[in-house]
């Protein structure tokens, strides 16, 4: 399982599957930061395999993946709610509230 978790691609379709199903799901955002955080990790993955910058080495086990995902999805959960929060907040008040 460990080799899976080095390749890019894996996190990519991660990414996709997450995004894909907020938007089948309809919620108020609780799949997009997991496909955030994971198109994020993909990208940290790769740079990683090349020759110029594997002396970074950000990844030394596989439990550290884990925890760059989360943090990453925490981070775009937090950017995501702010955002969301000022455009309902500048949104015209509903005419057919009483």
């Amino acid at each position: 399982m460990a080799y899976w978790l080095y390749q890019s691609e894996v996190w990519i379709i991660l990414g996709v599957l997450f995004i894909m199903a907020e938007l089948l799901d309809g919620s108020a955002i609780f799949f997009l930061p997991f496909g955030i955080g994971a198109l994020f990790n993909a990208v940290l993955v790769r740079l990683q395999a090349w020759p110029d910058l594997s002396i970074l080495l950000i990844f030394n086990q596989w439990w550290q993946m884990f925890i760059s995902w989360s943090a990453f999805a925490l981070v775009a959960f937090v950017l995501l709610r702010i955002v969301f929060f000022r455009l309902r907040r500048r949104q015209e008040p509903d005419i057919n509230q009483y």
